[in-house]
């Protein structure tokens, strides 16, 4: 049997333990914390007596079902690599990742475009310069909106890993 507990709450960090059970006895855990609903784990631990017998896979196929979200799984040993090269797995491709992408180089595109128009305000006459400033006027929001699309796509991925 497998349960959850709730150890806590800070600063929009909730802190789990998911503890397999056999006859009433810890056979392993997973502590873990959930924060802005993903889920980051910290231990995962299967007691001696008690591995060897799919336990620690079937609690991260657990965790794994109680979030639609890839499980952060931080640094891991050796014996969790081999656990986790071990688990059968889904890949599940962002759906947003393309579209920002393609947002992104759009608006690159139009930098692009302003910026060879800005070179040409020294020689222009000043109905020139006004009617280039005007279109020039929104230069800065578009390097903003590119801000915050390239610290979007840092923070994805093209593929979500899924446990199954």
């Amino acid at each position: 049997m497998i349960k959850v507990e709730h150890l806590g709450y800070s600063y929009g960090q909730h802190d789990f333990k998911l503890k397999f059970m056999i006859d009433n006895e810890e056979a392993g855990y997973i502590d873990y914390s959930e924060y802005e609903k993903k889920p980051y784990v910290k231990m995962i631990k299967v007691h001696d007596q008690f591995q060897r017998m799919g336990i620690a896979r079937r609690m991260i196929t657990h965790l794994q079902s109680l979030y639609d979200e890839e499980i952060n799984l931080g640094m891991l040993t050796d014996d969790g690599h081999k656990l986790i090269s071990s688990l059968k797995t889904k890949k599940v491709e962002n759906p947003f990742y393309d579209k920002v992408e393609k947002q992104l180089e759009k608006l690159n595109t139009t930098l692009e475009r302003y910026s060879d128009l800005s070179k040409n305000l020294n020689s222009s006459d000043d109905i020139d310069k006004k009617r280039i400033m005007d279109i020039l006027s929104n230069w800065n929001s578009i390097h903003d909106k590119c801000d915050i699309l390239n610290d979007w796509l840092s923070r994805n991925k093209r593929y979500k890993t899924f446990f199954i």
